[in-house]
């Protein structure tokens, strides 16, 4: 943090609101920002502000409080100033932008945004980093948006300030993304002020290359970052750090599963159509299955127990 000069962007006179990853609630380290990343930069923070919010909304598939729990966020922020807030459970108001309306919580118009993102492939994004982080700012039911991810991006992006982003590469995420891949030791911390040039620079270091990447291209020709390495200042030895080769993702059963019952016109309304109800409800219940049956949990122990990095789970 110190690198990126973050008392120079950071307002002292305005409440911190991190926005965290918190977007599975079983245990699987790389699909989530580590608690121990999470509690180092609200340390960092804490010698600046007297008390900080972590925000994170639910989803189809994750009730963020659960995951809150579950991850170690709760035992590890136990007795600091730091209040844990779920999105879902709070007001929102209408921002308009595009001749469209978007619903976005309160908080970011009372509190200042540290986007605090985990590197991890995704299967519709290729990668989720600094800028897909803002998908979960947007109302409940944002599933539907999946068919405009790109530009939804890039219009949260446009709402919703922020000038520090870091990303959690300690232990990051390849192959089936955002729920579903192995965890990978990298053992890096990226910040920057521009979300597009993070994202870039995360996304080559994976083996991505950002100009294949939708929403960073977008994102960069409406004007919120540069992609293009020629434009980005890297502070630190970029030639130290070996090539990651990170696996892509493919889409999980989850989501084919959804595909079929959009295509057969069964999604419902974005919060209480029969189809979203019985899609979120099969797909929780095939998360849960899969980790315990097919040995994810296992293998996570396993992982927890030989990693050189310890995220905040041993």
């Amino acid at each position: 943090m110190d690198a990126v000069d973050w008392t120079t962007v950071i307002t002292r006179s305005t409440p911190v609101c991190i926005k965290v990853n918190l977007t599975h609630d079983l245990l699987l380290p790389g699909s989530i920002v580590s608690p121990a990343v999470a509690h180092a930069v609200s340390h960092t923070l804490l010698q600046q502000f007297d008390s900080l919010v972590l925000a994170e909304s639910s989803q189809v598939v994750t009730n963020a409080d659960k995951a809150f729990d579950v991850s170690g966020y709760k035992k590890t922020f136990e007795g600091m100033p730091v209040t844990w807030h779920n999105m879902t459970h709070h007001p929102y108001h209408g921002v308009e932008i595009d001749d469209e309306r978007l619903l976005l919580p309160d908080i970011i118009s009372s509190h200042q945004i540290v986007n605090l993102c985990v590197m991890k492939t995704h299967f519709r994004s290729t990668v989720s980093g600094a800028l897909k982080n803002y998908w979960g700012f947007l109302e409940t039911g944002r599933e539907r948006f999946h068919i405009d991810l790109p530009r939804k991006i890039a219009q949260l992006h446009q709402c919703i300030p922020c000038s520090l982003h870091i990303m959690d590469a300690v232990i990051a995420m390849e192959g089936n993304g955002p729920k579903s891949g192995t965890p990978k030791e990298v053992g890096l911390i990226l910040a920057s002020g521009d979300p597009v040039a993070l994202d870039s620079v995360a996304s080559r270091l994976m083996g991505f290359d950002p100009a294949d990447i939708e929403h960073i291209r977008l994102c960069a020709e409406r004007g919120l970052g540069v992609w293009r390495s020629d434009d980005i200042e890297i502070v630190g030895d970029m030639n130290t750090i070996e090539s990651l080769s990170f696996k892509p993702a493919r889409k999980s059963f989850v989501a084919r599963i959804e595909d079929i019952f959009k295509r057969l016109g069964f999604s419902g309304s974005a919060r209480t159509g029969t189809g979203v109800r019985l899609m979120s409800w099969g797909a929780r219940q095939w998360y849960q299955f899969a980790y315990e049956a097919f040995g994810t949990k296992r293998r996570i122990d396993r992982f927890i127990e030989n990693a050189r990095f310890d995220g905040g789970w041993k």
